[in-house]
């Protein structure tokens, strides 16, 4: 599986992943039909994401490689996202929209995947300045943003660690707190 995160423009982020799933011996599927050594599975998930809103724009799936002609039904499954926003709870809305048995169990792990690195590749592209911290002092809704997109995504970044809470200080510094 990878992961990448494009610019498109001001605002805007592509995030392209794909999972390739390969056979080193044949095989056969439970019908009893064989399959050969090779890809078993090669999804291409792309979604154009607004930066400044988290919001999905668009979404493309491209199935390059399935196991069976029927999988390609799945093609449109993923539509239900645009709109939705990676924020809180967005795993969560994942299970609810993107039913199993509408779509396919390796296509909802890649989209589990991308949007745990969602946060991590929309900060990749907007970081190209370091983080003014004169737009904390002087938009206090800012602080909060700042900190609620990296706080708890990780081990470093969990509340009560020391990268989260030297974060938190220099917010404060910067506004006089």
């Amino acid at each position: 599986m990878t992961i990448t995160t494009y610019s498109a423009g001001p605002d805007k982020i592509v995030m392209e992943g794909a999972l390739i799933d390969r056979r080193f011996t044949e095989n056969y599927l439970l019908t009893g039909e064989k399959k050969p050594v090779g890809v078993f599975h090669h999804f291409v998930l792309r979604m154009l994401i607004n930066a400044a809103n988290r919001q999905i724009e668009d979404v493309d799936v491209e199935l390059v490689a399935v196991p069976r002609e029927e999988c390609l039904h799945i093609r449109n499954s993923l539509d239900l996202l645009k709109g939705e926003k990676i924020t809180s709870g967005f795993m969560r809305r994942i299970q609810t929209l993107i039913r199993k048995d509408r779509s396919c169990a390796h296509l909802r792990t890649l989209l589990v995947s991308m949007s745990s690195t969602a946060i991590l590749g929309l900060y990749s592209i907007l970081s190209k300045q370091p983080l003014d911290l004169k737009l904390v002092k002087d938009h206090p809704k800012f602080e909060k943003i700042v900190l609620g997109t990296v706080m708890d995504t990780c081990y470093v970044w969990r509340e009560k660690g020391p990268e989260f809470q030297r974060l938190a200080d220099m917010i404060d510094d910067a506004c006089g707190k």
